[in-house]
């Protein structure tokens, strides 16, 4: 039975299953990738993760992530710093932050089977560093040092 108001979306394919777990695959990989992506205590967790997007000026539908190895102990020497923006809405949206600056678009997702993941990016406008994130994507911005 099809969902109400999903539009026929849930007619799901094998091109589109097949999409999908090449897509969870690269975010498995990502994961392998840094230890920054495996915390393993609580106070690493509060040393290493800060939520960018708070306050009263907070956009809704947008989660953004800062996990940082400067802080607290380091754990890696893997990628100094990440932010994984999670846009939950149907556009695109771009977040400024100057933790933007420096950082590259993750090279499994830029050269992923996600074309519309890879198009996300990061650029400066008049001195202050944002990523635009298309809509219902999560993007994995990390220093392009390593």
């Amino acid at each position: 039975q099809l969902l109400n108001k999903n539009e026929g979306r849930d007619k799901v394919t094998k091109t589109d299953i097949e999409f999908s777990s090449a897509v969870f695959k690269s975010f498995l990989k990502i994961r392998s990738n840094s230890r920054l992506f495996r915390l393993t205590s609580a106070q690493e967790i509060i040393d290493k993760i800060t939520f960018l997007n708070t306050g009263k000026t907070q956009e809704q539908g947008l989660i953004v992530m800062l996990i940082d190895n400067d802080k607290g102990s380091p754990i890696t020497t893997k990628f100094q710093k990440v932010i994984v923006v999670f846009n939950n809405n149907p556009a695109p949206k771009t977040f400024s932050d100057n933790n933007f600056e420096g950082l590259v678009l993750h090279p499994v997702l830029k050269n992923g089977i996600d074309t519309t993941t890879a198009s996300s990016q990061i650029s400066s406008k008049n001195g202050q560093w944002q990523a635009t994130v298309p809509g219902f994507t999560t993007a994995v911005f990390v220093t392009a040092d390593h």
